[in-house]
């Protein structure tokens, strides 16, 4: 199963259930990989919004705005 097939099963699962955070972290993680940042930003501030202190989701931004370990 190639990454793009992933990605496009993980977001039909997010999209099916939103509320899922590790879900919808694992996806952004996945976009990051795939250097698809802005789409990771986007579910990244969607778990922000939520739950500032969220340490997966900071180190997660932190990464996708340049400033962390690829």
């Amino acid at each position: 199963m190639s990454s793009e097939s992933v990605i496009a099963s993980l977001t039909a699962a997010v999209d099916a259930n939103p509320n899922d955070v590790p879900l919808r972290l694992h996806l952004a993680d996945l976009l990051l990989n795939a250097g698809r940042v802005s789409e990771a930003i986007a579910h990244i501030g969607i778990v922000l919004a939520r739950d500032p202190g969220d340490a997966q989701a900071q180190a997660l931004m932190q990464r996708a705005l340049g400033g962390g370990p690829a």
